[in-house]
């Protein structure tokens, strides 16, 4: 049932999960039993980044920490999300979450140009 499942997420986008500074949980733009509709999300998967910056030996440990340290806060607020909301997500896997890159994150949070 696809109208449950857009129910859900817009359940899930009002907990730790949905705002928290660092992520992002996709809207749904329209749901019914056969039907669901999300908002596409931008970026690289977390799975290709960390795939990106695992095999290649030039890339900086820094990133890769920097992954590392996200996907250990991403699994606390889900589990927190589901211990302070009862609400779980059932697929949570690395390529249902979109890595951005520190230069693409100070981007996004620099004050507009004039």
């Amino acid at each position: 049932n696809l109208f449950g499942e857009g129910e859900v997420l817009k359940e899930f986008a009002n907990t730790k999960i949905g705002v928290h500074p660092l992520f992002h949980v996709v809207r749904v733009r329209h749901h019914s039993p056969k039907c669901l509709v999300e908002e596409v999300a931008a970026g690289e998967s977390v799975a290709a980044a960390l795939a990106r910056h695992t095999e290649s030996p030039f890339a900086a440990e820094e990133e890769k920490q920097r992954i590392m340290d996200i996907l250990i806060e991403y699994h606390r607020t889900v589990m927190m999300a589901f211990i302070e909301n009862g609400v779980i997500h059932s697929d949570v896997h690395l390529g249902n979450a979109n890595y951005v890159s520190a230069a693409q994150a100070s981007r996004a949070n620099a004050p507009p140009e004039p």
